[in-house]
């Protein structure tokens, strides 16, 4: 059987297939059209429903405009815009907002899309202008991404800091994609740090500042030398131009200390500035009340008082301070720039003021001292001189009494040789030694350092020296010595005892050893009483047993008249020998 091809069954066939491919291309098309809807569907969801602020814009006549700017780069093209602020405000209009989800509404405070569409001109602030110029910078480099921070503000006036990022398509392949982060608590919290760690910084610096004053409060009595460092250290504090501190004296405010001034030409003038309070303005009655004064323009303050050698101060501070509770003169900062000095800087410069105060009531105190100390150096000077001319002169009357009592002695000897034969001649070496002993003292006195007391070991040793030239000792008597202390006696004192302790030893060498050999002893000490006690005492045959026969016999009358004197008592007694025992208070 034959075959053939039926033309009708071909195109049947030919229509069939194409039918069918058309169905699988209407397929893929609805297939790709619900596709892109569900993309559409989830990007509008991302879009809208983000909280991010999205925002979608032409910025096709912007890329034109940075084109034809003479800029061969974002670098050049920074520098361009920054100095050319109207041109870098029009690019800023070009930009045309196609769209913008929901929470940018939220974010600028607005829920009107076409309020915030017309509001760019009040969201975009000079505080965008460096963002905004750098976006610009990154499209010119043909960047894709472009990430920076911007300061803009909401509708209502807000201020918003911003994390920027931007997608930059390129010139005609589409709208840039820009998506906005609100970082404004962040960038506070960021300024609460940068201001505490400022602050910290400013206190470290007060506080070295504080420092150093205190140690040239410490470590110098130099006023000149003080007041100049708390100058130099309130610089680190308040910046100035020149400063000084002046002090007030009947009206007249007088220049004691100074910084800056020589680089005006101005130094030889305000070293010998004395200015009355009349040429000053209102001066008086800022000194009066205390007051800081702050003046921004010397030039247009109406008490600010013009003089030729100070014409450059534009600025000024006044800080008075106080000298027991009165103004007493005042710190002066100046500058030749305008609006320099704020009411901050009150709180800042009041430290200074208590150092200024201290150091001058150091000075005054010091100053004082210094007079006090000479006078009294010229009091001492005089005193010495007195004492000196005191001593030669006391010296000079130990030396006659002791003198005049060898005449009374020479003139003794004289006599006793007339009447030897008639008088027994004890009477006259008892009242030689008895002079004697008046006679040493003075002596004793005389050569002494401090001319008013004597040692009384050194008299009795020389007293028990002079007994044994007498004519009536034996070299058989010994003298044996005991003080445990060491004592000193002034003449008052020792006169009335020396003459005792005479009568006592004699009477001890003439009478208590019948067969011419012996030993007499001396004790003395004194208490926690203040009184002394004076012991002598023999191993010689005693006392006779009534005592009112031996004080009589013996010549003990002058030793109770003389211990009556130094408001003592006298004792009598045998023990082995005679006993005697003294005991007086100290003065």
């Amino acid at each position: 059987m034959s075959s053939y091809k039926n033309p009708d069954n071909i195109k049947t066939r030919n229509l069939i297939e194409l039918i069918e491919k058309k169905k699988k291309e209407n397929k893929l098309l609805t297939d790709h059209k619900k596709n892109l809807q569900h993309q559409t569907s989830r990007y509008r969801k991302i879009f809208d429903k983000s909280y991010i602020s999205i925002w979608e814009g032409d910025a096709e006549n912007i890329y034109k405009i940075i084109e034809s700017l003479p800029c061969n780069n974002g670098k050049e093209l920074t520098e361009y815009l920054s100095t050319h602020n109207s041109i870098t405000r029009g690019l800023i209009r070009l930009l045309k907002i196609v769209d913008f989800n929901d929470y940018t509404l939220q974010l600028f405070e607005t829920d009107n899309k076409d309020e915030l569409s017309k509001s760019l001109r009040k969201i975009v602030t000079i505080y965008s202008i460096p963002g905004c110029i750098k976006a610009f910078s990154d499209m010119k480099d043909g960047l894709i991404y472009s990430k920076h921070e911007i300061a803009v503000y909401t509708i209502s006036g807000r201020k918003l800091n911003l994390l920027y990022n931007v997608y930059l398509p390129g010139r005609g392949n589409g709208n840039i994609l820009t998506s906005m982060m609100d970082i404004t608590e962040r960038k506070l919290n960021e300024e609460d740090l940068k201001h505490t760690v400022e602050l910290a910084k400013e206190q470290k610096k007060r506080t070295e500042v504080l420092q150093n004053i205190l140690f040239t409060l410490t470590y110098s009595l130099d006023k000149e030398i003080i007041l100049n460092a708390i100058l130099l250290e309130a610089k680190k504090i308040v910046p100035y131009s020149t400063a000084n501190i002046r002090l007030l004296e009947n009206k007249i405010l007088k220049v004691v200390a100074s910084v800056g001034y020589d680089k005006y030409g101005a130094d030889k003038y305000i070293h010998n500035s004395s200015i009355n309070l009349s040429e000053l303005g209102n001066a008086e009655d800022f000194l009066n009340t205390g007051n800081i004064s702050i003046i921004s323009d010397t030039r247009i303050n109406p008490h600010w008082s013009l003089f030729p050698e100070t014409s450059f101060i534009r600025g000024y501070i006044g800080i008075p301070f106080k000298l027991k509770d009165k103004v007493s003169g005042l710190i002066s900062l100046d500058s030749d720039s305008t609006d320099t000095f704020s009411n901050s800087d009150i709180e800042k410069l009041e430290p200074f003021a208590h150092a200024v105060t201290v150091a001058l009531q150091n000075s005054y105190l010091f100053e004082t001292t210094k007079i006090e100390l000479e006078k009294r150096r010229q009091i001492e000077n005089s005193l010495k001189k007195f004492l000196g001319e005191k001593e030669i002169l006391l010296k000079e009357i130990h030396h006659r009494v002791k003198n005049n009592l060898a005449l009374v002695m020479s003139l003794i000897n004289l006599q006793s040789d007339v009447v030897l034969s008639e008088i027994n001649p004890d009477i006259f070496e008892n009242l030689k030694q008895r002079v004697y002993t008046i006679s040493l003292v003075h002596e004793l006195l005389y050569s002494s350092k401090n001319l008013s007391s004597v040692n009384l070991e050194s008299y009795i040793i020389d007293l028990t020296d002079s007994i044994k030239g007498t004519s009536f000792f034996k070299n058989e008597i010994k003298f044996q010595i005991l003080i445990r202390n060491s004592i000193e006696l002034e003449a008052d004192t020792l006169v009335p005892l020396a003459l005792l302790l005479n009568e006592l030893l004699i009477n001890s060498v003439k009478h208590a050893f019948p067969d011419k050999t012996g030993t007499i002893t001396i004790i003395v000490s004194s208490d926690e009483n203040n009184k002394y006690t004076i012991i002598i005492k023999d191993n010689g045959i005693g006392f006779p047993k009534q005592k009112k026969e031996s004080t009589s016999l013996l010549g003990l009358d002058l030793v109770e008249s003389m211990t009556a004197q130094l408001n003592g008592t006298v004792s009598f007694e045998n023990n082995n020998g005679a006993v005697s025992t003294i005991v007086f208070p100290q003065k």
